[in-house]
């Protein structure tokens, strides 16, 4: 298997969907169905509907995906945040307001993470008397739901000070094609500090896989991801990177850790035991681009979720979900199905660190 870790720059603000139906909140994380989705819609336009399209998407004949995607989460500098795990337990003699400081964390510094999944004792958080600067080293910082025990970057360094992102609410006007009223209504953006942006890693059966990855995402990169792509939001430039975590042994291991959303199949639900399994869902929606059609809503495993299962294979695939059929539509023509991807970007751990999800 062959993994790699892509830095995405982001040239300006980006807007993606952070759930529900208004346009006011943008999510600061892409997550892996977006991604994918993406992708697919830049392959379409690069090859058009050819078998390279098909096989590298969706292969036939129980041959596993061209590549794998993680979720992309923020980076800071060489600081690479992951998922907050949902079995982490704060130290209990922690005081009050630092567990709430912790609860309050989405993802942790990749060494956190790695201390938490594989290590008996899990890392300290260790808070700053109020007089030190929040860069002196071996005290935790939490900025914009980011846990880390390194030294921060300067802030004044930064466009925005010591945050790795900022949201901003911009008011826009919509105005009725018949009574030409206008109406005011909030679009969310998220623009990174310098410095900062989001990664994601992808495995690949094939080198030749993903020497065409590479071109796909570059590509996606000059179009733009998100909404307003056509007035040049959403557009990054892709660098690679170390990956942060390395690829585990999948041998001895009985659990595993999603950083992407999962669905699974039929049989790998029969696998999963729940009694000894953290998890939380998250509901995927929207609209077909330029069409007023709804896609099916799905229910997805959030990144963080790790399960104990007893499948004979080590790590779980997960499945393509067909979310808008063509013959589900007999007077209203859609070209083709419309896909979200529930395909997991495991990482095998030891079913030991989960404990008991019934306690």
């Amino acid at each position: 298997m062959i993994r790699r870790c892509y830095k995405l720059t982001f040239e300006g603000p980006f807007h993606v969907s952070s759930g529900g139906f208004a346009m006011e909140g943008s999510d600061a994380l892409v997550r892996s169905d977006t991604l994918f989705s993406a992708l697919c819609a830049t392959a379409a336009d690069l090859w058009g509907d050819t078998d390279v399209l098909a096989r590298f998407f969706f292969p036939e004949n129980g041959q596993p995906p061209a590549f794998r995607l993680s979720s992309a989460f923020p980076y800071f500098d060489d600081q690479f945040f992951l998922p907050k795990p949902f079995f982490f337990k704060p130290d209990p003699t922690l005081s009050h307001k630092a567990q709430k400081d912790l609860k309050k964390a989405r993802f942790v510094e990749a060494s956190i993470w790695e201390g938490i999944l594989y290590n008996a004792t899990p890392p300290d958080f260790k808070p700053a008397p109020m007089e030190c600067p929040p860069q002196k080293t071996g005290f935790s910082t939490i900025k914009n739901g980011c846990w880390t025990n390194k030294p921060w970057p300067q802030a004044e360094e930064r466009r925005w000070g010591d945050a790795l992102y900022v949201a901003h609410e911009r008011p826009r006007v919509t105005v009725d094609r018949v009574s030409n009223a206008g109406t005011i209504y909030h679009f969310g953006e998220i623009t990174f500090n310098e410095g900062a942006g989001l990664f994601f890693m992808a495995d690949f059966e094939r080198e030749a896989d993903a020497t065409m990855f590479d071109q796909l995402l570059r590509l996606l990169g000059d179009n733009g991801l998100g909404s307003d792509r056509t007035i040049g939001r959403g557009q990054f430039t892709v660098d690679l990177a170390t990956s942060p975590i390395p690829i585990p042994d999948e041998a001895d291991s009985e659990a595993f850790v999603c950083l992407s959303l999962f669905v699974p199949s039929p049989d790998e639900l029969d696998a999963l035991q729940w009694q000894r399994s953290w998890y939380d869902f998250t509901v995927r929606r929207g609209w077909v681009s330029n069409r007023e059609l709804r896609r099916r809503s799905v229910r997805m495993f959030s990144e963080g979720s790790a399960f104990c299962w007893t499948a004979s294979r080590k790590t779980p695939r997960g499945r393509l979900l067909n979310t808008l059929d063509p013959s589900d539509f007999e007077h209203f023509p859609v070209a083709h199905p419309v896909w979200r991807s529930g395909l997991c970007f495991a990482v095998p751990i030891g079913a030991a660190v989960l404990g008991d999800a019934a306690e």
